[in-house]
């Protein structure tokens, strides 16, 4: 996730350490961090253990939402913190959450939107959220109000043949793909492909 990281700088206290130990413990558990690498302080940072969302607010105090009944977290979206997208593949939803991980109104049922199999999904800047269908092979950008917007062309018209994206995220002006195995691709927020990018990791997100 393009957010919060751990932090290597643990000699500010013993009540960070203990937070640093306890969050390494957590397994299986998604930290987000920023996509540059770059660590930061362990406050305001959000992991997933189980079917949980946790959000540190600070050394003494994590709030968490459960999602059991929502079929899990298979990932989700803290680029605005006020409106925290999570993505459910095995109910193929989405709905968000606020900055006290409090359910707001507004969930989307996926195959309701003619989809096939949505794989990633993402929140857009510019309102709504992109998904990969991996039947249709392409990347669709749906507005606020769940209408489609953007798409791009076939992956396989693309020339970008048996990939698997695992995260997709829109970062500046682009919108990346990150795969398992092949690193990653970038498009523009269009659903045009720009180029390749094979440094890009999953870790990153």
């Amino acid at each position: 996730m393009i957010s919060n990281s751990l932090t290597n700088n643990l000699s500010s206290s013993a009540s960070v350490c203990a937070v640093v130990l306890l969050c390494l413990l957590v397994t299986p558990a998604v930290w987000t961090q920023p996509l540059s690498g770059t660590a930061e302080n362990v406050q305001g940072s959000y992991f997933v253990k189980g079917d949980r969302l946790f959000h540190v607010l600070s050394v003494d105090d994590t709030i968490s939402y459960s999602a059991w009944e929502r079929g899990g977290i298979t990932d989700f979206d803290t680029s605005n913190p006020f409106r925290i997208l999570v993505f459910s593949a095995p109910f193929q939803k989405i709905y968000y959450l606020d900055n006290r991980l409090v359910p707001l109104s507004g969930d989307f049922s996926l195959s309701g939107l003619g989809l096939g199999e949505v794989t990633c999904v993402c929140a857009s800047r510019q309102g709504g959220f992109w998904v990969y269908d991996r039947w249709q092979e392409k990347l669709i950008r749906f507005d606020a109000q769940a209408q489609r917007v953007v798409s791009s062309e076939n992956f396989s018209i693309l020339g970008l043949t048996q990939v698997e994206p695992v995260k997709i995220r829109e970062v500046g002006n682009q919108l990346y793909v990150c795969c398992m195995e092949q690193g990653g691709y970038r498009f523009d927020l269009f659903g045009n492909y720009i180029c390749p990018d094979p440094a890009m990791r999953p870790e990153d997100f």
